[in-house]
């Protein structure tokens, strides 16, 4: 949507994303523009990916619906801090070669206000999804 385009911050060279990224980001609903750069592209997978970890350790949600990792990556992406922190917790996670694994997260500061986002998040949409 464009709300989600518009957080995306400008980072590397444009039109440097690989195709590689490209099928990963289509994989998790996302569509890809050619303009973005590898950095862009590394950055909204490894958001996402480190948002489903959380999702599943803190709101015990192993499949988080995509309208609740989407709000949760908004407010990732549109805190800088958060940002940041992200990003260089998925640059360590490639430099360590992770094979898709997620190790247990750190208990830090900035994962306290992720978790605490994800559980608001998945405390609203359990409230608007119980059984009438």
């Amino acid at each position: 949507s464009e709300a989600e385009k518009k957080v995306i911050p400008r980072i590397g060279t444009a039109g440097t994303i690989t195709e590689e990224q490209a099928e990963e980001l289509r994989k998790n609903n996302f569509e890809p523009l050619k303009d973005w750069s590898f950095e862009e592209a590394a950055l909204m997978l490894d958001t996402t990916t480190y948002l489903r970890a959380v999702f599943s350790e803190a709101a015990d949600l192993k499949a988080s619906l995509v309208e609740m990792q989407n709000e949760l990556l908004v407010f990732i992406l549109n805190d800088e801090q958060l940002r940041d922190y992200v990003r260089r917790w998925g640059e360590e996670r490639r430099n360590r070669e992770s094979n898709g694994e997620v190790a247990e997260l750190p208990h830090d500061a900035e994962f306290e206000r992720i978790a605490a986002e994800a559980l608001r998040i998945a405390g609203k949409k359990r409230s608007s999804t119980s059984p009438a």
